[in-house]
């Protein structure tokens, strides 16, 4: 007969977190000795990462770089929700004839943030493509390519012959036409922002993390000071301005460029004296980037859009836009749309990644990365200021340059096997189902190289 040992009916004591008195207290030079002995003949320096952003990660962190602070406060690095990290569920669709018949789809399906790209000649009539959505009870945001001002008066008046009385139109407008839109929704619409920019076009050109905050910190202080010129106070600025940022596959780089991207958007408002606390609080959307994404062994992409909304996720995005896996080879199709909502479901339903704030926060080394990248950011956004700024710098190719550099050393670390490129320049597929699409993705080249073999 088997007996419980009587010590393991009793309850369980509680531990004891402060009481290290037993330890030696670690110090580099001891925790490098230790890491010598087990390494061997392999030098410890070689573990350090030498980052593309400019900066070495070592293996192990002893110390926060900074005072720990709170979540849901200034200056917001740990996000802008106390409590939890609750994110809206975006899609976009290009706006185009029939297209209504997915958007229903995806709201029937949870998607609570819609998102419309209008071509300069779009020919969709608004109360076709969007009968049976109800604008006030989701977020709507609409990206114009010209005509933005006649696109933004028959949305107003879709918005009120549509509304169910519950709420107002809210969401982000993306355009090159700012001060015209602000010229349209004067006072009304306090959530509509206007005033959005988009950096994950950058993203998708291959730009690293600090290059991508840099430029969209130069963005967005533009269109703040095009804002105030027409009369608005930076308190009323902020609240019309949105930021959507691309994600790519460096996972804690990446979780760290959103807390990075919010604590420096916190600093840019406070230089102009704000008078409520709120305003430094930027909207910050997130999108998985197309530069990493690959056409053989397709279904990898799977998994990389899964790992970078989990950087944008526990980064503390508001809204979060995963691109169907299949976008390459089969635009919007129904397949890719459902496992792209599929992810975000698995993230909060089974994962449960919004019921914490700030899951990162406190760790030594996020904290560190995000510290450096912080400082190498700014120094970016200064560069860009010193040079005219950011419309200056977008005109003298400024800011392409500082693309092509970023894009050809990631071509160069995979080319040279540094940097894998999973599918691509290891662990490839016996054979590629799809036909091969040349663009300015990381792996276009090696993809083609490879099928011309």
């Amino acid at each position: 007969m088997l007996y419980f040992a009587p010590a393991l009916l009793k309850p369980r004591p509680m531990t004891r977190l402060n009481d290290f008195s037993s330890f030696s207290k670690a110090t580099p030079d001891s925790i490098n000795q230790r890491l010598q002995r087990e390494l061997k003949d392999i030098p410890v320096e070689s573990l350090t990462w030498k980052n593309e952003n400019g900066f070495d990660l070592n293996p192990i962190y002893l110390t926060n770089p900074r005072p720990q602070s709170e979540a849901g406060v200034i200056p917001y690095l740990r996000g802008n929700k106390s409590d939890r990290l609750d994110w809206l569920m975006r899609q976009d669709f290009d706006f185009v004839p029939g297209v209504g018949r997915k958007i229903m789809t995806a709201l029937e399906s949870g998607v609570s943030s819609l998102g419309l790209v209008f071509p300069k000649s779009g020919k969709g009539v608004l109360s076709d493509e969007l009968k049976g959505v109800m604008p006030d009870l989701i977020n709507m945001n609409f990206h114009f390519d010209g005509n933005a001002g006649s696109q933004l008066t028959q949305i107003l008046g879709w918005f009120k012959e549509n509304t169910t009385g519950s709420g107002s139109l809210k969401g982000t407008i993306v355009s090159t036409e700012t001060e015209l839109l602000a010229g349209i929704v004067k006072g009304d619409f306090q959530e509509l922002r206007y005033a959005g920019i988009d950096t994950s076009v950058y993203c998708d050109k291959g730009a690293i993390s600090a290059s991508e905050i840099a430029i969209a910190l130069a963005a967005l202080h533009e269109q703040l000071l095009s804002l105030m010129r027409i009369g608005l106070s930076i308190d009323q600025a902020s609240g019309r301005v949105a930021l959507r940022m691309g994600v790519g596959g460096s996972y804690f780089v990446e979780l760290s460029k959103m807390r990075v991207m919010r604590e420096l958007y916190a600093e840019l408002v406070m230089a102009y004296r704000p008078e409520h606390d709120c305003s430094q609080n930027l909207f910050l959307s997130a999108v998985t980037t197309r530069w990493n994404k690959t056409i053989p062994d397709i279904h990898n992409n799977l998994l990389r859009t899964t790992t970078e909304a989990m950087s944008a996720a526990i980064g503390g995005v508001d809204e979060l836009t995963v691109r169907p896996f299949d976008e390459l080879v089969a635009e919007n199709d129904d397949i890719g749309l459902r496992l792209a909502r599929n992810i975000q479901y698995l993230l909060t339903e089974e994962s449960r990644l919004n019921t914490t704030a700030d899951p990162a926060g406190g760790s030594y080394y996020i904290e560190n990365l995000t510290e450096k990248l912080a400082d190498i950011a700014w120094k970016g956004f200064q560069s860009i200021e010193a040079n005219g700024g950011f419309g200056a710098c977008n005109k003298s190719g400024y800011i392409e340059e500082m693309l092509k550099k970023d894009a050809s050393s990631a071509i160069e670390s995979v080319s040279t096997g540094k940097r894998i490129v999973v599918g691509v320049n290891k662990y490839k597929p016996a054979k590629n189902e799809h036909e091969i699409m040349v663009d300015g993705r990381l792996t276009s080249r090696f993809e083609m190289k490879e099928a011309t073999k």
